[in-house]
């Protein structure tokens, strides 16, 4: 089906063309001041040594142990450990986690010849 063509057209076909509008000067925001950087102590650094993150990984080796420990083999599949079924972002959390753990030789990873991961 073709849409219908137009017999006549209604309004006024003069058209004028618009004066453009011509705008002030902009405004510069005003900005607050700089702040400067400071010196930052060895013994603030050390204060601070104990981060979000490896509080974490310290709460995450101290549950594999507990679980290893508890195992038969003191062993337990990796994906039994990290995953969490309902959530993907504390699965990838896990295994961020995990990762520290693998690096600082506090945990290790190996496959069986069945292909899972230790």
């Amino acid at each position: 089906k073709r849409a219908p063509a137009f017999d006549q057209m209604l309004g006024n076909l003069h058209v004028e063309k618009k004066r453009r509008v011509e705008k002030g000067p902009r405004r510069t925001r005003n900005h607050e001041p700089l702040v400067e950087a400071r010196e930052v102590k060895v013994d603030e650094l050390h204060a601070n040594a104990m981060t979000e993150t490896s509080q974490n990984v310290m709460t995450v080796g101290k549950r594999l142990r507990e679980i290893c420990d508890n195992s038969p083999g003191n062993r337990i599949a990796m994906h039994h450990f990290v995953t969490n079924p309902t959530s993907f972002s504390e699965t990838v959390e896990n295994l961020f986690y995990l990762s520290f753990l693998v690096k600082d030789h506090k945990a290790y990873l190996w496959m069986d010849s069945e292909g899972t991961t230790w």
